[in-house]
């Protein structure tokens, strides 16, 4: 676990993922510089949002 609280980090079908001790957020790059991130906390997914990377 690093000084943010994140114990796990990993790469899946093109996705990172962070894992938290209380949630977990997905980064997954689209096209056209894009991205898509999203937040799940309790098994829920929370939040969800598409922007430009960079």
């Amino acid at each position: 676990m690093d000084n943010d609280g994140v114990f796990q980090v990993m790469t899946s079908d093109g996705a990172n993922w962070w894992a938290y001790p209380d949630r977990a957020v997905r980064l997954v790059p689209l096209r056209d510089g894009l991205a898509e991130a999203a937040e799940w906390c309790a098994g829920f997914e929370i939040s969800r949002y598409i922007g430009r990377v960079g």
